[in-house]
């Protein structure tokens, strides 16, 4: 994995599912390209998570993000303008390995956004699926969970910075609760999945080549 896609469909998914990730891909000088497909209509919401999630990309260390602005909620109404958009990006960056929301994500974007990354990822060696996670849900297919990715103290920290940057998420789901929840499943899944005090993130690995 040398240059990798994180293709999200709101502008705080990235961090809530993957922010430990790619933190650690940073310290490993890993090239990373944030693409998130959609924006809410309002234009003052608008202009607000934009600036939310380059804040948040800021903090990450990612400073190649592409934030599409296709309607929210809506975004199965664009698959495939999206797929067209994102596969020129793709190529451009010369992406070998994708990360991206689970088929199974009850969230329609989420779903939506899955999809395109499939399409998107047909000549990609690598594509793993984010955990659904709260306040997403699972539509019933099942997670599969094999891939674990050990983070630091500083990694962990990275992710809640960047997570605490979504004000207007912060506020909808329940104000500092929910950067610390996202918290503690980090640490439950250290535990879980690896044996170890500490923290982590799990994936699932669609497709990898060694």
């Amino acid at each position: 994995m040398k240059n990798i896609a994180f293709i999200t469909a709101h502008p705080d998914d990235l961090e809530i599912n993957a922010g430990g990730t790619v933190s650690r891909f940073i310290q490993q000088d890993k090239k990373l390209l944030s693409v998130v497909c959609s924006l809410p209509e309002d234009e003052v919401i608008r202009n607000l998570r934009t600036d939310e999630a380059m804040n948040a990309a800021k903090l990450l260390g990612i400073s190649n993000i592409e934030i599409l602005g296709f309607r929210d909620t809506k975004i199965f109404l664009s698959v495939d303008k999206l797929i067209r958009t994102i596969d020129e990006l793709v190529k451009i960056n010369n992406i070998d390995t994708i990360f991206t929301h689970h088929p199974g994500d009850g969230h329609n974007d989420h779903k939506s956004t899955a999809e395109i990354a499939a399409a998107v990822a047909r000549k990609i060696p690598n594509l793993i699926y984010f955990r659904p996670t709260a306040p997403s849900t699972n539509s019933g297919i099942p997670f599969n969970q094999n891939l674990v990715v050990s983070l630091t103290e500083a990694d962990i920290t990275a992710k809640m910075n960047a997570l605490s940057c979504h004000y207007s998420q912060i506020e909808k789901y329940g104000r500092l609760d929910w950067v610390q929840r996202m918290h503690d499943i980090a640490v439950a899944d250290s535990w879980v999945y690896s044996g170890s005090h500490g923290y982590a993130e799990v994936f699932e690995i669609s497709r990898l080549k060694l």
